[in-house]
């Protein structure tokens, strides 16, 4: 086993008609086999991802359910960084780097968003970086949340165990507080921009102001970055970061970080 979450288990696997080529496989909780109206979205939602082919785009290589109701998901393994665990360990990038990140985030959403697709939980841990030798390959993985675009009842955007989706520091304010009808591409802008912010910086946009960063299970945190992110606009990157931040770049972040998803740019083909 791998780890595991709101929608279950994941375990590396191997595909034995590939010479037991490594695979990941998120296999999902037995209690959701009774969901018709999850089995249904499921189908739905993986057929579309299967769908996508860039390369900075975790590929979804199989779907289905198990004689006893079980759904699964096969995925290729990708054996890298990731990028959560690479900040924590070597703190902010240098931000020429950061700005190669954000291309590769960008090619992954652009097509993800122009097959109706949005990801709503960006997030470092959801991006990882693979040494190619002379370059570095990003590849955003996890759209164990994604939502086909119009899929817009509360009953749709919440998770499988019943919660609003995303991680607080990196969902914005309308996620946040469950404005279902208004989470949109611009939802994923925001937390594409709250990871270039911690790459920069080493810290969460309003990180440096609220110090426990327990997200999961502490409220208090999560009342705290609702509170900010509502009335509040976060430090400058510049003003934290240890390189110089190129002025238009900034600019860019800033932006995409916009508490009104209206000031935001409107996609990421826009970024």
């Amino acid at each position: 086993a791998l780890g595991g979450g709101g929608f279950g288990m994941v375990y590396l696997g191997a595909q034995l008609r590939l010479e037991d080529r490594p695979c990941v496989i998120k296999v999902a909780r037995p209690e959701l086999a009774q969901d018709v109206q999850f089995a249904a979205r499921f189908q739905r939602e993986k057929k579309a991802l299967m769908a996508l082919r860039s390369r900075n785009t975790v590929q979804i290589l199989d779907y289905g359910r198990t004689d006893d109701a079980i759904d699964y998901i096969v995925m290729e393994f990708i054996e890298g960084d990731e990028l959560g665990q690479l900040l924590r360990r070597k703190g902010p990038m240098d931000p020429q780097r950061v700005i190669a990140l954000a291309r590769g985030i960008c090619n992954s959403l652009i097509e993800a968003h122009g097959a109706g697709i949005l990801h709503r939980d960006l997030k470092p841990g959801n991006v990882m970086l693979v040494d190619l030798g002379t370059s570095e390959l990003v590849k955003v993985i996890d759209f164990g949340i994604a939502r086909l675009a119009g899929g817009n009842s509360d009953t749709d955007f919440r998770t499988a165990t019943g919660e609003l989706p995303g991680t607080p520091a990196y969902a914005p304010y309308e996620q946040l507080i469950g404005q279902s009808e208004k989470v949109d591409e611009r939802a994923d802008v925001y937390s594409f921009g709250a990871i270039l912010y911690e790459a920069l910086t080493g810290v969460v946009p309003y990180g440096d102001r609220i110090r426990n960063r327990d997200f999961d299970s502490n409220p208090l945190y999560f009342l705290a970055i609702a509170q900010a992110k509502a009335g509040e606009t976060p430090t400058l990157p510049s003003t934290l970061a240890m390189a110089p931040i190129p002025p238009l770049f900034e600019q860019l972040v800033v932006s995409m970080l916009h508490k009104t998803r209206e000031e935001r740019p409107a996609t990421a083909q826009e970024v």
